[in-house]
C-alpha cells in the first residue's frame, strides 16, 4: 500500500517526528529509513530500544502514530500515478485483487477510502493480525487463502 498506493513515507515521518519529539528524540532522514516498511509495533519496539524511552507504554505511542496518519491521510491523501489506471484495467480483466499491507486495518481503510479504491479490492490484509511482519510472507499467504488463489 504504502509506496504502491500512495506515496505514505513523508507523512509517516511528520508523524514520528512529532511523537518522538513528545518522548525526547529527533528522528533524522537516515534514521526514519532503518524501519521503512516495518509493522508500527515493531518501528516502536526498535527506537524504544535504541532511544532508551524506559518505561512507556508502547501501544499508546503507537496509537498516537496511527491517529496522526489518519489526519494527514485525510488531508493529502492522493494515490500514485498509474494506480485508478492499472486497477480499472486489472478489474476489466476479472483479476482479483488483494492487498496486504504492514500497515494496520484503520489505515489500510481510511486510504482506500480517500482514494476512492476500496471497490476494486476483493481482499485487504494487514500484518498487524500475524505473527510477523514483511517481510515475512504470512501476509501475503493470508491474501492468496481468501482470494483462493
Amino acid at each position: 500500500m504504502d509506496g504502491v498506493l500512495i506515496d505514505s513515507e513523508p507523512l509517516w515521518k511528520i508523524s514520528m517526528e512529532e511523537v518522538f519529539a513528545s518522548l525526547g528524540s529527533k528522528l533524522l532522514k537516515k534514521d526514519f529509513e532503518k524501519t521503512v516498511g516495518l509493522r508500527i509495533d515493531e518501528v516502536i519496539h526498535f527506537w524504544n530500544k535504541h532511544e532508551n524511552w524506559g518505561v512507556v507504554d508502547e501501544n499508546q505511542i503507537a496509537e498516537k502514530i496511527i491517529s496522526k496518519m489518519e489526519v494527514l491521510i485525510s488531508q493529502n491523501a492522493q494515490a500514485l500515478d498509474g494506480v485508478c489506471k492499472t486497477l480499472d484495467f486489472l478489474k476489466q480483466q476479472k483479476v482479483k485483487i488483494g492487498l496486504a499491507t504492514s500497515s494496520s486495518s484503520r489505515l489500510i481503510d481510511i486510504v482506500l477510502r480517500e482514494l476512492k479504491i476500496q471497490h476494486y479490492f476483493h481482499v485487504a490484509c494487514s500484518a498487524e493480525t500475524e505473527n510477523y511482519g514483511k517481510p515475512h510472507p504470512a501476509v501475503y499467504l493470508k491474501v492468496a487463502e481468501k482470494l483462493e488463489v
